[in-house]
């Protein structure tokens, strides 16, 4: 497991609220493969990961687990747990604020002719940063509902936050 990685293990329990054993049992394991996930030993298989996210139903552990076995941390979008009402009015205020600057038609116009010339390549890395913030906050909806479980990557326990 790389340093970068999340412990989806440790967080998935503390948010199932078991013990190391329980959670062992729940999800099928021995307590010393729970453990050495929980100590970054080893990284859970993919089939516990399933089970982790059946046992807890935070979808979630399966995109954080998909996004550090990859190494994908600078391709795929980090996800900001927040509260509903955070990720609904995020994802409204950027999508409003994209509208108000006219981008879909600066893109159109970039796009129009099947190349970036230089004229256009720095408006269109803007606008590839702000789709990006978009989608940052459609995923942060997408796993909203789990705010009030989730908890802080580093430490396997704590407040919703940045994960």
């Amino acid at each position: 497991m790389s340093g970068n990685s999340r412990n989806i293990a440790k967080i998935g329990r503390n948010i199932a609220g078991m013990t190391q054993e329980r959670w062992a049992e729940a999800l099928g394991y021995s307590v010393r493969t729970v453990a050495a996930w929980e100590l970054g030993e080893q990284q859970p298989a993919g089939e516990a990961v399933i089970r982790m996210v059946d046992v807890t139903g935070h979808q979630v552990l399966a995109y954080w687990y998909l996004v550090d076995s990859l190494g994908a941390q600078n391709i795929i979008p980090d996800v900001e747990v927040q509260a509903l009402p955070q990720a609904v009015l995020s994802l409204l205020r950027r999508l409003r604020d994209f509208g108000r600057k006219e981008r879909l038609d600066e893109l159109i116009d970039i796009a129009e002719d099947g190349r970036i010339d230089q004229t256009e390549r720095e408006a269109y890395d803007d606008i590839m940063e702000e789709l990006d913030a978009i989608i940052q906050a459609a995923m942060a909806l997408r796993f909203a509902k789990e705010a009030d479980n989730a908890v802080d990557e580093k430490r396997g326990g704590g407040a919703p936050g940045r994960v």
